[in-house]
């Protein structure tokens, strides 16, 4: 059995580099890419419950058919009618058999040349509602004049403009990375930190920099690198963050769901919604994943977007909250094919 179970995993994997390495198209020329059925018969049962989860949250959602029909590629990604055909039909359909995913969706991508994968969280940061000794960084909301880069903003800013004080300014330079997260304080109580707005400048990697200026040998450094090399170079430290111009500014909500809600308006799932180009593709629709070197091979939903997330193969898995999952998301680096989901059209 375990001999069988690892041959049809060999030839799962096969036939997955073959196709993407063999095949080529681009945006210029769309067409299908064809994926044989066996590569479904492989999805443990959990994914098949996932997609159906977020397919038929879909189908009943009518923020899903007005993101469709108003983004500026309609209808590449199928159209009004033929998604509304297709979830009339495919609920019954999908308890039976996975094969129905093959059999009722066309696998595109747009570009052969492979992209990348990483993964964002939402990070847990302790805060105060007064500046101590203690809690000294700034966690700051959105004015017209603070629209400066980074430098000038700390600089600058005064206090009406701060929402909460925090203890740890690599953890805030971080929460501005992700773009979220959950304000925690001494006696428990917890806040939603959201994103409101940015004050206009491109990011810059911090990770890209320290392995420029030749602080890192290696290609690929991790967070948690990054995040180890700034607590050990303290006089450094804000010049480096300064090359990153771009800065975010956050409003603070009550605490009521675990996980961020994502910029296509819906909570965020582990492992489940990715940001995307949304220049590109719209919100909602299912991606299936290729990566070359880990098993991220399954489907996806775009839910999210993000400043660093361009291109027709780049995309960012969101990973959960919390410490652990920020040490698992930091670790993601790996290249990608990026197919979307289209209803297939019988003719």
């Amino acid at each position: 059995m375990d001999t069988r179970r690892n041959l049809r995993c060999i030839i799962f994997y096969f036939s997955i580099y073959l196709l993407v390495f063999n095949q080529t198209a681009n945006s210029e020329n769309f067409e299908s890419q064809k994926i044989d059925e066996f590569v479904i018969q492989n999805f443990p049962k959990e994914e098949l419950d996932k997609f159906k989860t977020f397919f038929l949250g879909n189908c009943s959602n009518s923020k899903f058919l007005n993101n469709l029909r108003k983004h500026e590629s309609y209808p590449q990604y199928g159209t009004i009618n033929e998604w509304k055909r297709l979830c009339e039909k495919i609920d019954k359909m999908l308890t039976d058999n996975p094969k129905v995913i093959f059999r009722n969706f066309d696998f595109n991508y747009l570009s052969s040349k492979p992209g990348k994968l990483t993964a964002y969280y939402q990070p847990n940061i302790l805060v105060s509602n007064t500046r101590t000794n203690k809690y000294k960084y700034p966690i700051l909301k959105k004015r017209p004049g603070l629209m400066l880069e980074r430098k000038k903003i700390l600089e600058t800013y005064e206090t009406k403009d701060v929402l909460l004080w925090t203890n740890d300014e690599v953890e805030l330079f971080f929460l501005h990375v992700q773009g979220s997260g959950i304000g925690i304080f001494e006696n428990g109580k917890k806040v939603k930190i959201s994103y409101a707005g940015n004050n206009g400048y491109e990011y810059r990697s911090i990770g890209k920099i320290l392995i420029q200026k030749g602080f890192f040998e290696k290609k690929k450094i991790e967070a948690e690198d990054v995040k180890n090399w700034l607590r050990k170079n303290l006089h450094q430290k804000q010049k480096i963050l300064n090359l990153n111009k771009r800065f975010i500014f956050f409003k603070v909500n009550e605490f009521k769901e675990s996980h961020p809600i994502g910029s296509y308006g819906e909570q965020l799932v582990p492992l489940s919604s990715i940001a995307i180009d949304r220049k590109i593709y719209p919100y909602g629709i299912p991606f299936f994943l290729y990566t070359e070197e880990n098993n991220f091979n399954f489907i996806t939903f775009s839910a999210d977007t993000g400043a660093a997330i361009k291109g027709p193969n780049r995309a960012d898995i969101f990973f959960g909250s919390g410490e652990n999952a920020g040490k698992k998301a930091g670790k993601i680096n790996e290249k990608l094919i990026l197919y979307f989901l289209k209803p297939k059209v019988t003719k």
